[in-house]
């Protein structure tokens, strides 16, 4: 046996220090316990940590780590392994970590294929792994798992555990290989009281004391979605007319939800179209960012997050939009929904900080028909895993509820006492047809709109 031998897991870095297998297994295991979404995963968790590189034990990786030209899928060793004690939740995170997630028919003949070659030598890479870890590893039970209810929040922990695994590993290595860059990572948490404090001074004061009808319809309508910011995790949600302030009312009760609920690390905010986006950024971030410090993270194509005086350095912004480890973030909904349906390492590393979060749709009834009922049951399952609550925001509310052929939401909490009524007080334009909807020539479409002396919108 080679009892004293170090296996290398990566290469020097820029201090000339090496990274052995055991090192980088158990750091990516301590990172993985704090990523799971309960406790009663956590030892599941470190267990996928620990064993994801049990390859690199191999002749084939140490010479490839040395400097040989020598190709090596490391990855399917901690896979089979994860197969044999029968664990195929952690089989697929591991078999993917670097490749993305596989569809679990192709990984199974792909492992089959790879490991009956003569060049296979896993009973020796197991033993090499036990032997260098004096056999502390425990295999924990993954009854949590195949206790969860559904096999679609099944698959979701899948990709939990996928995500929090890529999302691990790339932590680890980057710290190994560049401190610098790992340092440079925002470490903001989410403190509800300081931004409420914030949103009140700065939003909510001028208006109170305010005799416009306008306003006062808009506090009351801040102060009943206050009252229920107390309730369960869940789906609510925000039906307004526009000019009410369905933003800074959405951000007002999941900062108060937020503080309710103390798992709560982040609130995200989806939007459908970048056009939109920059209004709403600006927003919050004139309100939230004050005296150094940051708590608005934009993430979609037009935004580049680099240092202004030093665009050789990273900026924390710019490195959390790797994993979104960050307290408010303001996406797209094609990002959004990447991270949930991707199987690919990059677009599901940040998976896993959805969980425990307050999810805001603005628009959603932009949501497309072709992909509504998929949509939300992974919403559903998400919310219900993730310990999330989602809030839908929109002018003109969709009708999400499960029916008969539909399998939409059970049970969906209106912020809005009376909406109709809201509609009603705020309805600012008239809409008359002309001449019974029949064709007019542009000279009559003229004397009409002149005759009515005021302004018309055609």
């Amino acid at each position: 046996m080679n009892k004293g031998k170090e296996y290398i897991a990566h290469s020097e870095n820029l201090n000339g220090i090496k990274q052995t297998v055991k090192e980088h297994s158990s750091n990516v295991g301590s990172i993985m316990r704090e990523f799971a979404i309960s406790e009663s995963f956590v030892d599941l968790y470190e267990f996928c940590g620990l064993i994801h590189d049990i390859g690199k034990y191999s002749n084939g990786f140490q010479k490839h780590v040395s400097g040989e030209n020598n190709k090596v899928r490391h990855s399917i060793y901690g896979a089979l392994f994860a197969i044999n004690q029968s664990m195929l939740d952690v089989t697929m995170p591991v078999y993917g970590h670097h490749s993305g997630l596989p569809n679990r028919p192709d990984m199974l003949l792909d492992i089959k294929a790879e490991l009956i070659t003569p060049k296979s030598n896993y009973d020796e890479i197991i033993n090499r792994w036990m032997e260098d870890t004096d056999n502390q590893v425990k295999i924990p039970s993954d009854e949590s798992f195949r206790a969860i209810p559904d096999i679609l929040q099944q698959e979701l922990f899948v990709r939990l555990l996928f995500s929090s695994l890529v999302d691990a590993d790339s932590l680890d290595t980057e710290k190994h290989f560049c401190e610098d860059r790992y340092k440079a990572r925002a470490n903001v948490s989410l403190d509800s009281d300081y931004l409420l404090k914030q949103l009140q001074q700065k939003r909510f004061i001028p208006f109170v004391n305010s005799n416009l009808p306008i306003n006062t319809l808009r506090n009351s309508v801040r102060e009943y979605a206050e009252s229920k910011a107390n309730l369960p995790l869940g789906f609510y949600s925000l039906t307004l007319p526009t000019g009410m302030g369905k933003t800074l009312c959405s951000i007002n009760w999941a900062l108060r939800h937020a503080r309710c609920h103390k798992n709560i690390k982040r609130i995200i905010i989806v939007l459908p179209f970048i056009s939109i986006i920059d209004q709403t950024a600006e927003e919050l971030k004139t309100i939230f960012n004050e005296d150094g410090k940051n708590f608005v993270l934009e993430h979609h194509s037009n935004i580049i997050n680099v240092d202004e005086n030093n665009s050789d350095e990273w900026t924390p912004k710019q490195l959390a939009t790797d994993n979104w480890d960050y307290p408010i973030i303001i996406t797209t909904a094609v990002q959004f929904f990447e991270s949930l349906f991707s199987n690919q390492r990059s677009a599901c590393r940040k998976l896993h900080n959805i969980q425990d979060s307050i999810i805001i749709f603005d628009e959603i009834q932009t949501l497309p028909l072709n992909v509504t009922e998929p949509t939300l049951v992974m919403l559903d399952n998400l919310q219900q895993l993730c310990n999330c609550s989602i809030l839908l925001c929109t002018a003109t509310q969709p009708d999400f509820k499960t029916r008969k052929g539909f399998s939409g939401l059970s049970h969906i909490e209106s912020l809005v006492e009376d909406p109709q009524y809201v509609f009603e007080a705020t309805r600012r334009v008239k809409y008359q047809p002309l001449n019974a909807y029949n064709p007019m020539t542009i000279s009559e479409l003229a004397d009409n709109v002149i005759k009515k002396g005021k302004s018309v919108l055609i």
